[in-house]
């Protein structure tokens, strides 16, 4: 099991109060967490063209849940 607030934990806060973290905390059990989005180790910053979280990869990387927003 992944444990990210052993070493994320402000990120690990930030998540908490995320739609997708309230999600989570209301028994949604698929609602991404933050490997689902971030992979495990490999994470870059944003602002890094090879991150998943880039604004250039951010269609494809949210849009694996939300199609009609990616499609917008």
């Amino acid at each position: 099991p992944v444990a990210c607030v052993t070493c994320h934990e402000r990120q690990t806060a930030s998540y908490g109060t995320s739609m997708h973290g309230i999600a989570l905390k209301a028994g949604d059990a698929s609602a991404p967490t933050c490997k689902d989005c971030h992979d495990s180790h490999e994470v870059l910053p944003p602002s890094e063209p090879g991150s998943l979280l880039h604004f250039k990869n951010l269609t494809k990387t949210c849009g694996e849940c939300h199609d009609t927003e990616a499609a917008e």
